[in-house]
């Protein structure tokens, strides 16, 4: 049984090292669709643009899939649900980090406007790191619906009504 587990992970690191790879394709090509300023002298090629677009259509849901997966194996397979521990551990790595990074590029690419713009542009994660605190309040959001005492269906309801509003 523990080699099967161990199979799982291995199959897991694979999918987030090729995932990894494309998220820099992604990035590269990611001009060529518009979302970045193109610099000067760059021709319009035309594939580049489908590669920006077949690898964002997936990416960065698989790594929230992946990482969901991954908590599901630790305190369902492996037990280890302390809630508290988890929301402390997700804090020290990627909140920290996400804080330290977003500062420096806060204070490379950003005109400072004010203390209350430079903590708003942290706590969101500053350009490309906002997905360090969505993915932070995914896991806090797994641990109070993992306290909850409430049927799994009950659970589900109110994720779906959350997704809802949300739209």
């Amino acid at each position: 049984m523990i080699e099967k587990k161990r199979i799982q992970l291995d199959e897991v690191t694979l999918m987030r090292t090729i995932l990894a790879v494309i998220i820099v394709f992604m990035h590269s090509f990611t001009c060529y669709q518009g979302a970045w300023t193109k610099p000067e002298g760059c021709i319009d090629i035309p594939a580049y643009k489908w590669i920006a677009r077949i690898a964002f259509a997936f990416t960065l849901e698989t790594f929230v899939f992946i990482s969901g997966y991954l908590f599901a194996f630790q305190s369902i397979t492996l037990n280890k649900s302390d809630g508290w521990k988890v929301i402390i551990n997700k804090l020290k790595r990627l909140i920290l980090p996400g804080i330290i990074f977003s500062s420096a590029y806060f204070f490379i690419f950003y005109e400072y406007k004010g203390a209350g713009n430079f903590l708003y542009n942290i706590v969101n994660g500053c350009g490309r790191l906002w997905f360090l605190p969505m993915l932070f309040w995914c896991f806090v959001g797994a641990v109070i619906l993992q306290k909850i005492k409430i049927g799994d269906g009950w659970k589900l309801l109110f994720l779906l009504l959350i997704i809802r509003m949300a739209v």
